[in-house]
């Protein structure tokens, strides 16, 4: 059977009839990502600023393409912030990706750039692997004058 514009005002069951199986909330919308880090704000200039996302149930699907004229100043660990919903950092995972394109200052050799989300921001840092074993350079993720990010975030929110 085939549906067209259904309508439900209290939600729908699927896979069974059970409090865990009923799909009550789903949004679409936009935010404005916004480049900063966490010691002391920089100065930012924005070409463009775009970001959509999607909420179902709990979880959050988030997209951003920011692409900075200029950057000055600043300190502290890159984040990007204003996602549209606080996450639930009791979950214990989110998953982050992104494109760099320019805005990020270059690593050492090796460094991966990861994220994480802790509230409406993702944090970046990043992590290596040498002679001298494993870690996390936080502080050291510095932004270049200019450039574009783009990326996604998946994540647990509170409501």
């Amino acid at each position: 059977v085939r549906f067209k514009d259904l309508y439900l005002s209290g939600g729908v069951y699927l896979g069974g009839t059970g409090a865990a199986n009923k799909l009550d909330d789903y949004e679409t919308g936009t935010w404005t990502p916004t480049i900063t880090r966490g010691g002391s704000a920089p100065s930012v200039s924005y070409s463009s600023r775009n970001a959509s996302y999607t909420k179902i149930g709990n979880m959050l699907y988030a997209f951003w393409d920011c692409t900075a004229s200029s950057v000055s100043g600043g300190s502290g660990q890159f984040q990007i912030t204003g996602l549209p919903f606080t996450a639930n950092t009791t979950a214990g995972y989110s998953v982050v990706q992104i494109r760099s394109h320019g805005i990020v200052a270059a690593s050492v050799a090796g460094d991966v750039l990861k994220g994480y989300v802790d509230g409406t921001a993702v944090y970046f840092e990043y992590d290596y692997t040498g002679s001298g074993g494993y870690g996390t350079r936080s502080p050291s993720v510095g932004l270049n004058s200019s450039g574009r990010t783009t990326g996604y975030i998946i994540y647990k929110t509170n409501s």
